[in-house]
């Protein structure tokens, strides 16, 4: 009176091999896929750190070149307050005609 299903243990229902070898490929190609995306990011990130490092170097000479112009302007300014001193306030005037003085030995 023995039942042959009660004496014998169940199998237990496991999936097919093929799946965990699929499961397997699936789960590596991921991390290859996510590995290469990553590389890429870091490879955009660097390139976009070396254009803001160009950009720096760049905005750091025109402002070298913004200082010269504002010391170039300033001297010039200068000059012009010197001549509206002088024609203005000093009533000098430009001479029209330059003449050369000659130099005379005298012993």
């Amino acid at each position: 009176m023995s039942n042959s299903s009660t004496t014998t243990p169940e199998k237990k229902r496991q999936a097919p091999t093929w799946f965990w070898w699929a499961a397997w490929v699936c789960v590596l190609s991921g991390i290859i896929v996510m590995g290469i995306l990553i590389i890429y990011q870091i490879d955009e990130r660097l390139s976009l750190y070396d254009q803001i490092l160009e950009l720096r170097v760049q905005h750091d000479d025109a402002l070298e070149e913004l200082k010269s112009l504002q010391v170039e302007r300033g001297s010039e300014r200068s000059y012009e307050r010197v001549v509206d001193i002088a024609t203005n306030e000093l009533q000098m005037e430009f001479p029209t005609k330059v003449e050369v003085a000659s130099l005379e030995n005298e012993e």
